[in-house]
């Protein structure tokens, strides 16, 4: 029997230290039947000399374009794409050589594929499905139950270690969304499905510690955008189940955890015009953060325990010089943060 083809899409900017890896783990894939569309959104470094090493191959498709963005880039894409199957993967990060064939095998009975997935960082660890996921195909409405869980585990939130069927895709990113973009995209595709399968067999591997992750950059607007995307997943959600209780305590948390990021780092990245405590509080205000934190009772490492508990008693400026003390231990190259247990859900990719 003929191998159903697969589209693999790949954004990629500035790539030129790990692209190479993660062309060629896709060229070594126990599948045969694949096209690879590489958009490169801009780059100013030597990803354009490295396509040349990859041009012979007919499978590969190059776009190069001006820089709009990871979700432009995925949407282009997804555009060109012929596959009747599509699974992103990231430029910094690489595939398992089983990814299209166990992905494929489990997508035949089911509308979309969520599988587990390696983390590397200093190591390997894996993101696994949780044990109280005990099927492996759910129609929608039994899936619902187990949101909450995999949205914890960070295995709902990204694109890749994923598989999509391309005839199902029927929204697009939102191109001016340039954080949470990608939970937005899966819930939009989850609405098109009557059954989603679970893979426990790691298939994708996750590169921490490269320098593109939520942690280590600003994104313009970035508190305006994650509640933005805060209250678009809670909408987009209730759209689909009647009730999202199970989920919910664990989507205000990502979103309180992803603000104390934000303000980190903007302190950490722009000290000649830090934050200053009264900046922190109108933050605070605006987004009615400390009733959050004083709603918000998921168990939680003991960095963001501390910090939840600061907020919610109102002691701002302690908060202040706690995120001050945070950025000071960074600067000395110590890896402390809020986001040592959950580091794939904030991944970016630019």
């Amino acid at each position: 029997m003929e191998e159903s083809k697969v589209s693999i899409i790949m954004p990629v900017y500035n790539g030129e230290k790990v692209l190479r890896r993660s062309l060629n783990s896709i060229i070594n894939m126990d599948y045969s039947n694949w096209e690879l569309i590489v958009v490169n959104d801009g780059s100013n470094d030597k990803t354009k000399e490295i396509f040349k090493d990859y041009e012979l191959d007919s499978r590969i498709k190059i776009i190069n374009k001006k820089n709009e963005g990871v979700s432009v880039a995925r949407n282009i894409g997804i555009s060109v794409a012929t596959g009747d199957y599509i699974i992103f993967v990231d430029a910094d990060d690489y595939v398992e050589p089983c990814i299209c064939k166990v992905l494929i095998e489990k997508i035949k009975n089911s509308d979309f594929v969520i599988s587990a997935y390696y983390i590397i960082n200093k190591g390997k660890e894996i993101a696994t499905v949780p044990s109280e996921c005990n099927k492996c195909f759910y129609d929608i409405k039994c899936f619902s139950n187990y949101l909450g869980l995999l949205y914890e585990r960070g295995l709902l939130n990204s694109p890749w270690s994923k598989c999509y069927k391309r005839k199902l895709i029927t929204k697009k990113y939102e191109p001016g969304i340039n954080l949470g973009e990608d939970i937005l995209f899966n819930l939009d595709y989850l609405s098109n499905c009557k059954k989603i399968s679970l893979n426990l067999i790691p298939v994708y591997n996750y590169v921490v510690n490269n320098g593109v992750s939520l942690s280590s950059g600003i994104i313009k607007n970035g508190f305006e955008t994650l509640t933005y995307v805060y209250r678009e997943t809670k909408n987009k959600l209730r759209f689909m189940f009647d009730d999202i209780s199970d989920i919910q305590p664990y989507i205000e948390r990502k979103y309180l955890m992803d603000m104390m990021v934000m303000i980190e780092r903007y302190m950490l990245q722009h000290v000649d015009h830090c934050l200053m405590p009264k900046d922190i509080e109108i933050v605070i205000d605006k987004y009615n953060i400390i009733q959050k934190c004083i709603n918000n009772k998921i168990k939680d490492n003991i960095k963001w325990r501390l910090a939840r508990w600061m907020i919610s008693k109102g002691r701002i400026k302690t908060f202040y010089y706690y995120i001050k003390m945070i950025c000071f231990i960074k600067t000395k190259g110590n890896g402390f943060s809020y986001v040592t247990e959950n580091k794939s859900k904030n991944k970016r990719n630019y």
